[in-house]
C-alpha cells in the first residue's frame, strides 16, 4: 500500500477552510474598493459638470466668482 492516490477527507476539509478564510479576509477590501471607485466616479462627474459651467460662464459672463455643487467649487475664468 505504498502509492496512495487522491485526497483524504481531512485534506479536502482543510483546503475548504483555508479558501473560505482567505475569502472572508479579502472580501471586505474588495467591497470597500468598489465603494471608493463609485465615489471617485461621482466626484469626477460632478467636476465635469462644474467645468462645463465654468466654460459657459467664460462665454457669457454673469459676474459669478465661482461655480459650486455640493462641497466642490471651481473658480470662474
Amino acid at each position: 500500500m505504498g502509492d496512495e492516490q487522491g485526497f483524504t477527507l481531512w485534506e479536502v476539509c482543510l483546503s475548504l477552510m483555508l479558501f473560505s478564510g482567505w475569502f472572508i479576509l479579502i472580501s471586505p477590501f474588495i467591497l470597500h474598493g468598489n465603494e471608493r471607485i463609485v465615489q471617485l466616479e461621482q466626484s469626477f462627474q460632478t467636476y465635469e459638470r462644474l467645468q462645463e459651467e465654468v466654460l459657459r460662464e467664460a462665454e457669457q459672463p454673469t459676474g459669478m466668482l465661482e461655480v459650486c455643487e455640493a462641497n466642490l467649487c471651481l473658480p470662474t475664468l
